[in-house]
């Protein structure tokens, strides 16, 4: 999409104003590699990926949504089909 395309709104994300590529909004979860990883358990900071988690750190104390595009730690998980899971 060329940048003349693209359009942003504001909305209210977990209390906070936040701005996003209208056509990404909440799509993080389908193109993040984490929801796919072997390495990814966000519910067991313990056993989670040290990357996950320290990009997790990160949108919390900025206020910001990182999906991962790249990651040299990534195995894929065959038993996540769910990118909820």
């Amino acid at each position: 999409m060329a940048p003349s395309e693209q359009v942003f709104e504001n909305y209210k994300h977990h209390g906070v104003s936040v701005w996003v590529r209208t056509d990404l909004r909440g799509q993080h979860r389908e193109y993040c590699l984490c929801y796919h990883c072997e390495y990814f358990h966000p519910e067991d900071r313990e056993r989670n990926c040290r990357i996950a988690n320290a990009l997790f750190a990160m949108d919390q104390l900025c206020e910001i949504t990182t999906p991962v595009w790249e990651c040299q730690s990534f195995v894929l998980s065959l038993g996540k089909e769910n990118p909820d899971g």
